[in-house]
């Protein structure tokens, strides 16, 4: 069954609008989550169900040290689940099973939101009774050195299953062991993988001269999903919180087979478009269903975003950048880009052309565009480009001279809008990804500056996942990039310089740079005075 967005009904092609709120449907009495305060999910006792990625998970009984645990009678529509073999072990010269490292299972319940359930697993039939005895040693022995409040929450949500996964129920056999020794079941009810766990502070210099990827995993990062199905949980009350026009630009299409990356919308009329102060572009990369996400997915971070083309050349489509993203190492994912700067293109409403641009090799890619009104008061009337990027060498700064614009007379806001990413490694600090490339905008009399001090963090990036980075991809994700992190949208810098301008004159903007303490690379850029009634 094909996953495309969440609680949301598909268009049947292109270019059509969609003004559907997609909210669940209300009960009488409404449960909310103790995690989060948001209405708990409910379960789905007939659905399509499956035992591949994002398939529905069917109702399920595993007999645990503690007694029968059985699925649909556990479900809250609150909780995380996660299942966890013995298979997954420190590294592949390593094979000490993940669930029986007391010190990992800490950290677990450290990392872990409250509401996940952690089931551990033989993964063979021999030997079960020594694998539950192991497993149970274990896990007491890391509640052991929790508090007592702490110890008895874990105690309740951390399952030993005294079965091996050949005895379980079919389907819980076969996502055990397709892809990688477990899943997981998010608060959707539907199953997931767990990507990596290969941990960014155990790096081993053995398993690197061995030819191995070098950095041995930790039972402690199967927390890592669920942090990001809260998420997911939480930018879907967003959605649900506002009336938002749909328009679909692509649809469950595979970009690598088609290769097509240009469409056209035909947006409602400018008075319509004026009601809006808030555009989101919704961008979902999933992979072949049939085998796992490692090999299936793109393999490397890089960037794709979506562009506005000329309307008086719709091959044109350079200049103007209206989101960006950057892809993950080996996995899908879903991202929500604020693209509200932007607005003021579109105020004219009728027909633009678009284009997605990027990596798209190994994705299936739905699009879409959503409209609505926040209560912001702002009214979209007019948008001038500013600087573009380029190389980061003695010529950027001449190549991006001071630049003057004449603000329209009834501009109540006048927004400064930055999106910035570094790229490539053109010098020993490794720049522009990993430096801390600044970018000072003055006009009138301040400067705005796009910084990126956390350069260095090693977790930078992981620590994000709260906010939308995917989790345990196939490769470095865990640094802290310039701007950006490996599966997640870049975000705009957005600076209010109304008061550094005056309506129905013109405003002087210069652009420098801390190029000679820092060069190399590529710098991305895209920058635009946004100006609202």
């Amino acid at each position: 069954m094909r996953w495309v967005l969440l609680l949301v009904s598909m268009a049947t092609g292109c270019d059509q609008s969609d003004n559907e709120t997609d909210k669940p449907e209300e009960t009488e009495t409404e449960t909310l989550c103790s995690e989060d305060d948001l209405p708990a999910i409910p379960l789905n006792r007939d659905g399509q169900f499956g035992d591949g990625r994002r398939d529905l998970a069917a109702d399920f009984t595993l007999p645990t040290d503690r007694g029968e645990w059985r699925f649909f009678e556990a479900f809250t529509g609150c909780d995380n689940y996660v299942f966890v073999t013995d298979d997954r072990v420190l590294s592949p010269i390593e094979d000490e099973p993940l669930i029986w490292r007391v010190d990992d299972i800490v950290s677990l319940t450290e990392k872990s939101p409250r509401n996940t359930h952690y089931f551990f697993i033989a993964d063979d039939d021999d030997g079960i009774e020594a694998f539950v005895e192991t497993t149970r040693d274990a896990v007491d022995a890391a509640l052991g050195q929790l508090d007592d409040d702490v110890k008895a929450h874990f105690d309740a949500h951390i399952h030993v299953v005294t079965a091996g996964r050949p005895d379980l129920e079919d389907w819980v056999n076969d996502a055990l062991v397709r892809p990688d020794e477990g899943f997981a079941i998010d608060r959707y009810q539907r199953i997931r993988e767990l990507g990596q766990l290969a941990d960014v502070q155990r790096y081993s210099a053995t398993l690197n001269n061995g030819g191995y990827w070098p950095w041995q995993n930790n039972l402690s990062y199967a927390a890592h999903p669920p942090i990001y199905f809260n998420f997911e949980r939480q930018r879907e009350a967003r959605l649900e919180q506002t009336d938002w026009t749909s328009y679909y630009l692509l649809v469950d299409e595979d970009l690598a087979g088609t290769g097509r990356n240009r469409f056209t919308v035909d947006l409602p009329d400018a008075e319509t478009m004026a009601g809006y102060d808030t555009m989101l572009v919704d961008l979902t990369h999933l992979c072949d269903t049939g085998s796992q996400e490692f090999g299936n997915c793109d393999a490397w971070d890089a960037i794709q975003d979506l562009w506005l083309c000329n309307p008086d050349d719709p091959t044109d489509c350079g200049d103007l950048e209206l989101a960006r993203y950057i892809t993950t190492y080996h996995r899908e994912g879903r991202w929500l880009a604020d693209a509200s700067p932007m607005l003021p293109l579109l105020k004219d409403g009728g027909p633009h052309t678009m284009q997605l641009r990027g990596a798209r090799v190994g994705h299936d890619v739905t699009l879409r565009l959503l409209f609505g009104n926040e209560g912001k008061e702002k009214i979209p009337l007019g948008i001038e480009p500013l600087w573009r990027g380029g190389s980061f060498n003695e010529n950027y700064e001449a190549n991006h001279p001071p630049i003057q614009v004449d603000v329209p007379a009834d501009a109540k806001t006048v927004e400064l809008v930055v999106i910035v990413t570094g790229h490539g490694f053109g010098s020993g600090d490794n720049c522009a990804e990993f430096c801390n490339h600044e970018h000072d905008f003055a006009i009138g009399a301040e400067t705005f500056s796009a910084t990126h001090p956390d350069i260095g963090d090693q977790l930078g990036c992981l620590n994000q996942i709260g906010q939308g980075t995917v989790p345990n991809q196939y490769g470095t994700w865990w640094f802290n990039r310039s701007s950006w992190c490996p599966g997640k949208e870049v975000d705009p810098w957005v600076w209010d310089v109304t008061s550094q301008v005056t309506p129905g004159q013109t405003a002087t903007i210069e652009y420098t740079t801390n190029y000679g303490q820092v060069t190399g690379g590529s710098i991305v850029l895209s920058s635009y005075l946004v100006f609202w009634k």
